[in-house]
């Protein structure tokens, strides 16, 4: 069994904590092999399982169709979570963009995101993408993969009545650290590891 990495203990006292490490995602991505995803779905299970969203992504509007990717068969996703960055690397053998496919474009894409504090709560900021260079992908990849991802300001978990808001995020060796607390105590300071 892995044993968790040891952080600094966060300045908030939290509710719910929970450790995942980047083996879980990696295992559960090889489900995406061969298959094809739509943005819409993609941005719902990110909402809905994940507790995530991104002010960047426009919700596509009533004449614009969903960008769709397909994955390879090989690596279709790897996640690696190192000292305060999340690291995602595609594989692709395709997508479709304004209803127009390319399914034989393949394609391995890696963007690089930093945990940092935001405006309004932490955020993962991309650093950097090796998709840029192809106008087509870029198009496609920014829908999926975009400039910043934050938490859900709050949401709601089967074991408390009250909703729950991350208060603390880390990433080091593999691990991916969340921390929330009911809403109704919450204090006024959200926290990032120190690395």
């Amino acid at each position: 069994a892995l044993a968790p990495p040891r952080f600094e203990p966060p300045a908030v006292d939290l509710d719910v904590q929970t450790w995942l490490h980047e083996s879980a995602i990696n295992n559960w991505g090889s489900r995406l092999s061969g298959k094809v995803l739509d943005e819409a779905t993609y941005w719902t299970v990110l909402r809905e399982e994940f507790k995530l969203q991104s002010s960047d992504v426009e919700k596509p509007p009533p004449l614009r169709s969903a960008s769709v990717i397909r994955f390879s068969t090989v690596n279709p996703l790897t996640i690696r979570f190192e000292q305060g960055e999340v690291v995602v690397t595609l594989g692709l053998r395709g997508y479709m963009l304004d209803n127009v496919p390319d399914w034989n474009a393949p394609r391995k894409a890696t963007a690089r995101y930093r945990l940092h504090p935001g405006a309004g709560g932490m955020q993962f900021q991309r650093t950097s993408a090796d998709f840029t260079d192809d106008p087509a992908w870029k198009s496609v990849l920014d829908r999926f993969l975009p400039p910043t991802f934050e938490p859900k300001p709050r949401f709601q978990n089967s074991s408390f009545k009250d909703r729950l808001t991350v208060r603390s995020l880390s990433l080091a060796d593999g691990w991916l650290f969340v921390g929330t607390v009911r809403t109704s105590k919450l204090p006024s300071v959200s926290t990032v590891a120190k690395e």
